[in-house]
C-alpha cells in the first residue's frame, strides 16, 4: 500500500524534530529526514550541512535549518547541468518553491536569521561561537525549541517537494 503524501511529511517532521533535539545540527537535521523519506541526497550532502548550523558556522545568521529545506529543494528540482541554467524549468521551479519557503518560514517564525528567531522565540539570542553561550543555549529548555524549528523547516519542505504541482 502506498503511504499518503500527509504521512510522509509528517514523518519527515518528526524525523527532522528529533534529530535536532539530539544535538545533530539543525541542518544535517533536515536534509537527514528529507533523505529518509524522500530519497533525496546522500550521506555527503548531509555531511556537508554540517556548518550550517547555528546560522552558518554558528554565526546566527541564516537559520541552518531553513538553509536544509532549500538545500533539499535543489536536490529534487535544480538541474545538475552547469550550463544554461536559467532555462531549464528544474531550475526556475527550485528557485520559485525555495523562495516559496522562505516566505511561509519566515510567516512561521517571523525571522530567516538564527539570532532573530532566538530572540522572537526566549527574548534574547546566544553567542553560539562562544562556548558558555553555546553551553547554556544547548540546555533542553531552550535548544529543544530548535527540534520545532528544524521539523517544521524540513515539514515545509516536504509539502513543497511533494505537492509542486500544486504551487
Amino acid at each position: 500500500m502506498r503511504e499518503k503524501k500527509e504521512d510522509i511529511i509528517l514523518k519527515v517532521k518528526q524525523t527532522a524534530a528529533e534529530d535536532e533535539r539530539a544535538i545533530t545540527g539543525c541542518a544535517r537535521s533536515v536534509l537527514h529526514a528529507l533523505h529518509e523519506h524522500l530519497g533525496l541526497g546522500n550521506e555527503e550532502v548531509i555531511r556537508g550541512a554540517v556548518p550550517f548550523a547555528g546560522g552558518v558556522a554558528r554565526s546566527g545568521n541564516m537559520c541552518g535549518a531553513l538553509i536544509g529545506g532549500i538545500i533539499g529543494i535543489g536536490l529534487a528540482f535544480a538541474p545538475s547541468t552547469l550550463r544554461g541554467a536559467m532555462e531549464i524549468p528544474g531550475y526556475v521551479k527550485s528557485m520559485d518553491l525555495a523562495g516559496i519557503l522562505c516566505d511561509r518560514f519566515k510567516e512561521k517564525f517571523g525571522a530567516l536569521n538564527c539570532r532573530e528567531i532566538q530572540s522572537l522565540m526566549w527574548g534574547r539570542s546566544w553567542n553560539l561561537r562562544d562556548p558558555h553561550d553555546r553551553e547554556d543555549f544547548l540546555r533542553p529548555e531552550f535548544h529543544d525549541k530548535c527540534g520545532d524549528v528544524a521539523g517544521e523547516a524540513a515539514m515545509l519542505a516536504a509539502e513543497l517537494i511533494l505537492n509542486y504541482d500544486d504551487v
